[in-house]
This record gives C-alpha cells, structure tokens and sequence, in this order.
C-alpha cells in the first residue's frame, strides 16, 4: 500500500525551506528502522503495518512547535532527507492524486514541491 508513496532523497537533504513547515502538517512520516530510525525514540502510531510518528488531531506531527520541529538533530530519515520538489517529481499525476485522496499527502505539500521545482 505505501509503494511508491515514501519519499526518498539524499542523506541529510539540504533543502531551503525557510519558514514553510507544510511537509510538518498532513503528511505521514513513516519511520524506516532499516535506514537507522528507532521506533522506540518517537511517539508513533500504526500506518499500514508500518510505524509513523504522531499526529495531533489536526494532523500535524507530533513534534511541530511554533518555530519548527522540535526533535531537529534527532528527526527521522524521511525528515532530514525530505524534499518536496524532488517528491513531487517522483510521482506521476494519478499517484499524486492517489497519495492525496488517501490522505498520505496535503494538496498544500505538492503545490510547493511543484512551486520549487520551477524556482529551485
């Protein structure tokens, strides 16, 4: 169910994101123990037999605190490999429309993948 819906990137990603935080709310951060995450270190819930941080009710992570994340340093693969411009591109239009209609990606994520992918 979550082929082709993870995001891969480079090592420790340098991504110019500035204040935009989107990739922190509505998306799913599925943990990957067999890239270095421990389960154990995060609060998580059960995705799909997979283990993924927490959401808040409004489906931010967990760990989002008004400045940015808040376990920066020790966040996740996905979280330091992530880049939505890359992640848009990897996705044809019908997965995309996929990964959104079953709630693995916001509309708002992909609008700035596909904005920097233009300017970046």
């Amino acid at each position: 169910m979550l082929e082709g819906y993870i995001p891969r990137g480079a090592p420790d990603a340098t991504v110019a994101c500035g204040d935009c935080h989107l990739c922190c709310r509505n998306a799913l951060v599925i943990l990957l123990p067999e890239h270095g995450d421990d389960p154990s270190k995060y609060a998580t819930q059960d995705v799909a037999g997979r283990k993924a941080l927490k959401t808040r009710s409004d489906g931010s992570c967990w760990y989002l605190g008004p400045d940015g994340c808040t376990i920066h340093g020790s966040h996740p693969v996905i979280c330091r490999t992530y880049d939505c411009a890359a992640h848009f591109r990897s996705m044809d239009r019908t997965t995309r429309r996929r990964a959104v209609k079953d709630g693995l990606i916001s509309k708002g994520i992909l609008a700035a993948g596909r904005q920097r992918t233009k300017t970046g």
